[in-house]
């Protein structure tokens, strides 16, 4: 067993008087060299947690200018100095093989000390900013200094003097050469004691730690997003630091196989998007809403529930208007319903949402909402004649949504509408060529049928050794092969993007949410325009019959519904989509006013502060569509036995038995009691 001497110095506002040495067998682990390193200096670490002491090796002259620097080992000077930071769970003599130079630094001790005590620390992760007060109350005296940078550094300016610390600024009010660590406690930052202060500033510095990490996740095409938050505590707001067991929460499309457990001192949670956790009953009450109850959530949608109050709440992805659900069992009690992307999970930053808002009870529920049958296919045809719910898609060869319908303007020109997110490529887009069929259901399905078809033949030829299968989808690769060609050869082309809203309008001064957007036709390459029919349907009238219901013709040029409350949610509401084709439906009695179009990064945009000093980079991945998040209000909702609508299904519209519109789909709120379909009503639109 051997030992080996090490010199370390203690990061902090004075290092060079911070200089050790110690003895220590080499074969120790360095999570055990902390503890080491703790006993040696018990004064200084007094209070400390050795998990969250840092080790760096390196290999300094004592008498080196160098030592200087180190009040907070800075990343980028660490890595100048060709040091390196020690793994706790590396052993110490595979940091130093061979016996360290005598009178040389071996180790800079990073602690959490030099960390909150540090001015420059602070002002580089962004807990400070131009004219934050810092007050200092001492022996019933007050002193107040005023946070300013000054050529790239951090100073604290009070009675017309400089000060480039806290502990000079200390010394100066309270006339004393040296201060203890308790005197900092009589500190407080824009009101914040120096014990929270210090919490936010020890945090923030383990988020920059790992900002390399942190990337690598952002990068990843299978996530949504992600966000720091923790469990919700029984415990009051004052036992437990706002900054207190923090995890890593990572929304994902689709859970990894290998998953992270931890990203530096943070343990990673996956929540996948889609798979919802609570339960909750399926037999509302069959009674309507009192109607001075629906005045006012509708009053209150404006004036409590407004902006303001949503931007507070990172996991809020909707609201409605539905019944209390108290011990798993329904009650006759109107309930404003926060549906979340996970129930019991508390993002930093965010508050618990009130318990009764003007008199209304309200509840906490779990809601993912997704942008979005019979006889679908033939909607994702290519169409001579092109219709009300046939495949539609833009420049992007991964997407495509539904042609709601048509419409004229003042002039009688005549456009295509359908949703935002169909018909435009990126939020901000000015233009954009349209396609009928979109194509992925068209080129694309065919390229996909012959790769699929030549694996088939490949596995009858090698594997099964069966000649009648080698033949059938011989015969079967001819026909799209044919099919391909000619579909290259077609000219899809039928509309260019105009202009679309993918926001809320104001009518009457209350807010209507609008995902819409519409597309001027334009010629083919032979010089033609596409033969449109406004009152049909790519679906046959026998269609309609199946499903018990006679054929509807579309009036939408002269009929849409431009009274809500004129609408009869007794009587069916019907669609065709590209993906689902046609369904039917009843629109709900719950009121869904606001869904939350969530954008890509969503969390990760509202934790900015935190993120945003990690100098993280947005990554737009390729073949997605980037919208930002966007509130939209007093939305319609439907229901039927299954879905309503599908991913494919947006810009649909909805219409009753009469062919009159009633609004226009774009997409799923998908709970434990039920998937809601969500519309933009069409006099909005």
């Amino acid at each position: 067993m051997s030992h080996i001497t090490l010199y370390c110095l203690v990061a902090g506002e004075y290092p060079h008087e911070n200089v050790f040495k110690i003895d220590v067998e080499d074969n120790k682990l360095v999570k055990g060299l902390k503890e080491v390193i703790k006993e040696t200096q018990p004064n200084i670490f007094i209070g400390v947690n050795s998990r969250y002491i840092k080790l760096w090796k390196v290999n300094i002259p004592l008498e080196s200018e160098k030592l200087k620097f180190f009040k907070i080992p800075d990343e980028s000077i660490m890595d100048k100095l060709g040091s390196e930071r020690m793994n706790q769970t590396t052993r110490i003599k595979e940091y130093f093989p061979i016996k360290p130079a005598d009178r040389h630094i071996s180790i800079i001790i990073e602690t959490p000390n030099a960390i909150h005590r540090n001015l420059n620390q602070a002002y580089r992760l962004g807990c400070l900013s131009k004219g934050d007060q810092v007050v200092l109350k001492y022996k019933n005296e007050t002193y107040t200094a005023t946070f300013k940078e000054m050529h790239g550094r951090p100073y604290l300016i009070a009675d017309g003097c400089e000060y480039s610390s806290f502990a000079k600024f200390i010394q100066a009010m309270i006339d004393k050469k040296s201060i203890e660590g308790a005197v900092y406690n009589y500190l407080k930052i824009n009101s914040m004691s120096w014990k929270e202060f210090s919490e936010k500033l020890l945090f923030f510095n383990s988020v920059m730690q790992i900002k390399k990490e942190l990337q690598l996740i952002l990068n990843d095409p299978n996530v949504r997003d992600i966000f720091y938050g923790r469990e919700e505590f029984e415990k009051s707001s004052t036992e437990v630091s706002i900054y207190e067991d923090q995890n890593l929460y990572v929304v994902v499309d689709r859970l990894p196989e290998e998953r992270l457990k931890f990203v530096g001192e943070f343990p990673i949670v996956y929540i996948s998007w889609g798979i919802l956790n609570d339960c909750y009953p399926f037999n509302p009450p069959k009674i309507p809403f009192p109607l001075e109850t629906l005045k006012k959530f509708d009053n209150i949608l404006d004036t409590h529930l407004g902006l303001d109050f949503r931007s507070k709440y990172i996991n809020l992805t909707a609201i409605a208007l539905d019944w209390k659900v108290s011990g798993g069992v329904y009650e006759e009690r109107p309930a404003i319903v926060f549906y979340v992307i996970r129930k019991g999970v508390i993002p930093l930053g965010d508050q618990h949402f009130p318990k009764i808002i003007d008199g209304i009870e309200t509840d906490v529920r779990e809601g993912i909402y997704r942008t979005t049958g019979t006889d679908s296919h033939y909607c994702r045809s290519y169409e001579p004649v092109i219709t009300s719910g046939c495949s539609i898609g833009n420049s992007n060869k991964t997407s495509a949504g539904t042609l709601g319908c048509f419409a004229k303007d003042s002039t009688e020109n005549t456009y295509i509408l359908s949703c935002q997110h169909v018909l435009c490529l990126n939020e901000g887009s000015e233009t954009g060529l349209i396609f009928q069929p979109a194509y992925i259901d068209y080129v694309g399905m065919l390229k996909s049928e012959k790769k699929i078809t030549i694996e088939k033949i490949n596995k009858a030829q090698y594997k099964y050794k069966n000649q009648e299968a080698i033949d059938l989808n011989s015969k079967k690769l001819e026909t799209i092969e044919n099919d391909l060609e000619s579909a290259k050869k077609k000219d899809t082309l039928v509309g260019s993007f105009y202009k679309g809203l993918r926001d809320n309008y104001k009518i009457d001064d209350k807010n209507y949410g609008v995902d819409a957007a519409i597309a001027s036709l334009v010629e083919t390459s032979n010089g033609n325009f596409r033969n449109i029919d406004p009152e049909g349907l790519p679906i046959s009238d026998f269609t309609f019959k199946r499903l018990s219901h006679e054929p509807i013709n579309l009036s939408c040029t002269i009929d849409i519904i431009n009274n809500l409350d004129s609408v009869d949610i007794s009587q069916p509401v019907f669609k065709v989509g590209r993906t689902s084709g046609l369904t039917i439906g009843h629109i709900n009695e719950t009121i869904l006013s606001s869904i939350l179009l969530r954008g890509v990064h969503n969390a990760f945009h509202h934790q900015e502060r935190i993120f945003g000093r990690c100098l993280l980079k947005e990554i737009k991945h390729k073949g997605k569509s980037i919208f930002p998040p966007k509130w939209l209000d007093r939305q319609i909702t439907v229901m039927n036995n299954g879905i309503f609508t599908e991913e494919g299904d947006s810009g649909c519209i909805w219409f009753n038995k009469s062919g009159a519109v009633i609004a226009m789909g774009h997409g799923n709120l998908f709970t434990n009691i039920a998937i809601y379909s969500i519309g933009s009503p069409i006099h909005a639109v």
